[in-house]
C-alpha cells in the first residue's frame, strides 16, 4: 500500500483528461477506486456513474501491452465484472484516452454493455 500512496502522488496526464472530459460531459466519477474480490484488492482508475450504473475505465500504459500485463489485466476485468461493482470496463490505451472528448466518452459510456470489456487501443 505504501508504494500505491506514492503512485497516487504522482501526476498521470492521461487520466487527469480522462476525469475533465468526464467532468465535462456532467458524469460522476471517482478516481483511484479501491475494490476487495476474493481477499485481493484491486485499484480500478476511474469508476464512472453513468445512467445509474457504475463504469469501470481503465487507462493502459506499454507494460499492459505484454503478455504478462495482458494476463493480469484480464484477470482484474474479471475480478471486477464478477465482484458486481462495475457492470462493465472501458479499457483506453494513452493514446485513444488523450484523444477523448465528452462527445466520445458519453458515447462510449452509452454504448456499453453489461459484462463485457470493451478496449479502445
Amino acid at each position: 500500500m505504501a508504494n500505491r500512496r506514492e503512485l497516487l502522488n504522482v501526476p498521470n496526464k492521461a487520466e487527469e483528461h480522462m476525469a475533465q472530459a468526464l467532468a465535462s460531459a456532467g458524469v460522476v466519477h471517482t478516481k483511484q477506486y479501491a475494490m476487495r474480490y476474493r481477499g485481493k484488492d484491486y485499484f480500478i482508475d476511474i469508476v464512472a456513474e453513468f445512467d445509474g450504473a457504475m463504469v469501470a475505465i481503465e487507462i493502459d500504459g506499454g507494460h499492459h501491452m505484454t503478455p504478462a500485463g495482458q494476463y493480469k489485466d484480464r484477470k482484474k476485468d474479471h475480478a471486477i465484472l464478477t465482484s458486481g461493482e462495475c457492470c462493465c470496463v472501458l479499457r483506453y490505451s494513452w493514446k485513444q484516452c488523450l484523444a477523448t472528448t465528452k462527445e466520445t466518452i458519453r458515447t462510449d459510456l452509452k454504448n456499453a454493455i453489461p459484462g463485457t470489456v470493451i478496449v479502445r487501443y
